[in-house]
């Protein structure tokens, strides 16, 4: 059977989980998607609140999900489902858990950008992943703040993901501090709890995790949750709301379609942006570079000039195809290609 600090692998992680609520007061926050990860952690910490005397359970445990407003209609039912049953459960049980479900203003709907500012749509491939940062983690996020402003006071972020976590969304995420804070679930499977905590001068930023390690398990490679924040440690977009004319609009409009796009790494040959690509890759670096990248924009900006990228400069890069190219980035090579 597997352990965790001594004792079997859910009462462990149970008695450190209450351990770290009963630490402080600032209230918690878990980002719920419906998916195995974030499932997971919405139960361990349930579980953790019926557990202490009423007394104990002295802050509020925010349950929050996004509705990007264009989800499959089942996984919809099925979400909106699951936070009934929360919030009826939370209330039967009597435990300070808060359920709510944020949503994109109008003006930054998917269709408002897509159809109004002329947004690419995102890729099957993970690229032009603009809508995972404004549909799902800027609502949180202004859900978050909301909260600070109120309370007065820090929050503390949770989040659930797999510990295998897929070599291309590894790549795209920021790195991040973690601590290992939780997992377990019925399947067998293994997971990683987050816990970050959100400073009042810097939305969404600073992130802490509670525990150290956390017991291999053989889970079988199931699809990554899309839990709220595709990353750990959220970001937040802001669009220009500027509404001065037919011509200022499109000026801007053109101006955050490149940012949407910047968010994918990009580097610029000879006039042509190629962007990274998920697919695996067996290179092997037989004879010199065609060249290095030499300048560097904004991450969340267009290379607008040749060899320059929006991830850093002094990386070296080989043509490997007319629309393709293999960029070495901290020793590892990965595949770009021309959109």
């Amino acid at each position: 059977m597997k352990e965790y600090n001594g004792k079997p692998l859910v009462e462990g992680l149970l008695e450190e989980i209450k351990h770290v609520y009963r630490s402080d007061n600032r209230p918690w926050v878990i980002g719920y998607s419906g998916g195995k990860d974030s499932t997971v952690v919405v139960h361990l910490v349930y579980q953790m609140l019926k557990n202490l005397r009423p007394e104990e359970r002295h802050k509020t445990v925010y349950i929050v999900s996004s509705d990007t407003l264009v989800e499959n209609p089942l996984i919809k039912i099925y979400l909106d489902d699951m936070l009934h049953l929360l919030d009826k459960s939370a209330k039967r049980d009597s435990l300070p858990i808060s359920v709510n479900k944020v949503t994109p203003k109008p003006d930054t709907s998917f269709w408002a950008n897509v159809i109004g500012r002329g947004f690419p749509t995102p890729r099957l491939n993970g690229t032009f992943r603009w809508c995972t940062d404004r549909l799902k983690i800027a609502p949180s996020g202004q859900f978050v703040e909301n909260i600070i402003k109120e309370q007065h006071t820090e929050i503390v972020f949770i989040l659930g993901v797999r510990k295998a976590e897929s070599a291309a969304r590894k790549r795209r995420r920021p790195p991040v501090y973690w601590r290992s804070f939780a997992a377990a679930a019925a399947c067998a499977c293994i997971f990683l709890g987050g816990i970050t905590v959100w400073q009042r001068s810097a939305i969404p930023h600073d992130a802490v995790m509670l525990s150290d390690q956390l017991p291999e398990t053989a889970a079988a490679e199931t699809a990554p949750d899309e839990a709220l924040a595709d990353t750990a440690a959220p970001q937040t977009a802001g669009d220009a709301e500027a509404n001065e004319g037919a011509a200022a609009q499109s000026a801007q409009d053109t101006a955050e379609s490149s940012t949407a796009l910047g968010v994918a790494r990009c580097v610029q040959l000879d006039g042509v942006r190629y962007f990274e690509s998920p697919a695996q890759i067996d290179f092997a670096a037989i004879r010199d570079p065609d060249g290095v990248i030499a300048d560097s924009v904004a991450h969340d900006a267009f290379p607008e000039t040749d060899g320059c990228s929006n991830s850093g400069t002094g990386y070296s890069y080989w043509i490997t195809g007319e629309k393709s190219i293999v960029v070495e980035i901290n020793r590892e090579y990965l595949l770009f290609e021309a959109n």
